[in-house]
């Protein structure tokens, strides 16, 4: 099995010539049985084996199915009409058997076809989603099947991951053993943070789902999320820094509401509220007018201004600050706070 087979469908493709050799052969022996079972009396039931190849080829051939089938009524028809000399009863009872034979093709192509349908959604939804998909057994939880993205999420292709024990990608057995639980008690599991292993043997943290199929197995997707969780513990690295740091600082919106102060801060404007500081105007703090305007003009020609300023505390004391305020742009060059 390779890593580009599908979990659904057309891998049994590669028996199609084998079918066609069983199709042609039964439709022969089919047709020699009746031939014998007229000359025995016995054709009423002998007429039925036709079904086998009929069915056979409307299923692997549904396009062709019918055409199939009423080419081989047509012939039975004329052998019956040959064999008998041409009994109306028997030619009748051919015409009819064989409007029933081309009707059971005809189904069977219809199913086929949808089933195929069917089967190609579900290859493209398993080849080409942006999740990693893996078809697991849940007796021996082994990997039967994966498509590109699981594979490349940890560093494997897809044919190297196939056979490969599910619970070998772990990097935590805690994790491990509480998925495990989790899918055997309530057959599913949503959105499952834990750590795989790569095959170079590094970590990667993915957000897994499972759910129990059919014939003892269960199916899994991953998301890689380890972006996601890095860019976590460097803002809560970056949050420690800010608010446990000497230096008073204070973010706002650009409405130049408060957002955001640290303890240093606090403690300069003599007070502990910092819920009295959420969404207050720096300009209440700041004692000249002229100064705002300043800081204001700097901003929007600089993006960020540097001076000695003269604030207010809390119970209103006057005292001076070297501030330095600067505007915070994102990756498109917009501002999105000071």
């Amino acid at each position: 099995m390779t890593g580009q087979q599908p979990l659904f469908g057309d891998r049994e493709e590669s028996f199609v010539d084998l079918w066609l050799f069983i199709i042609v052969n039964t439709t022969i022996v089919a047709f020699l049985i009746n031939i014998l079972a007229f000359h025995y009396g016995t054709a009423a039931v002998a007429v039925n084996l036709f079904y086998i190849p009929i069915v056979i080829a409307a299923y692997w051939y549904p396009r062709l199915g019918i055409y199939y089938a009423a080419g081989v009524s047509a012939l039975y028809i004329g052998i019956v009409a040959f064999v008998t000399d041409g009994a109306l009863d028997q030619v009748v009872a051919s015409l009819v058997t064989s409007l029933v034979v081309i009707g059971v093709a005809a189904v069977v192509s219809n199913l086929a076809i949808h089933m195929r349908r069917n089967e190609m959604k579900y290859h493209g939804i398993f080849n080409y989603s942006e999740a990693g998909i893996g078809l697991v057994n849940s007796s021996d939880r082994i990997i039967k099947e994966v498509n590109r993205r699981f594979a490349d999420t940890l560093g494997y292709d897809s044919a190297e991951v196939e056979s490969l024990p599910f619970p070998g990608m772990w990097a935590d057995a805690a994790d491990r053993e509480a998925f495990f639980q989790h899918l055997s008690t309530q057959g599913n599991v949503e959105n499952f943070e834990t750590r795989f292993l790569t095959k170079a043997g590094a970590t990667r943290w993915v957000l897994l789902s499972a759910g129990m199929l059919p014939d003892d197995q269960f199916v899994c997707t991953i998301v890689d999320i380890t972006a996601r969780k890095e860019a976590e513990e460097s803002l809560i690295i970056k949050d420690h820094a800010i608010s446990s740091s000497l230096n008073a600082i204070a973010i706002m919106n650009l409405d130049f509401a408060i957002t955001y102060v640290n303890h240093s801060l606090l403690a300069m404007m003599g007070t502990s509220d910092e819920q009295g500081f959420s969404g207050t105007t720096l300009w209440k703090f700041v004692a000249s007018p002229q100064g705002i305007e300043t800081i204001k003009d700097a901003l929007h020609r600089k993006g960020s201004w540097l001076g000695e300023i003269l604030l207010y505390k809390a119970d209103q004391t006057p005292f001076y600050v070297l501030l330095w305020i600067n505007l915070v742009k994102n990756d498109m060059d917009d501002p999105v706070c000071i």
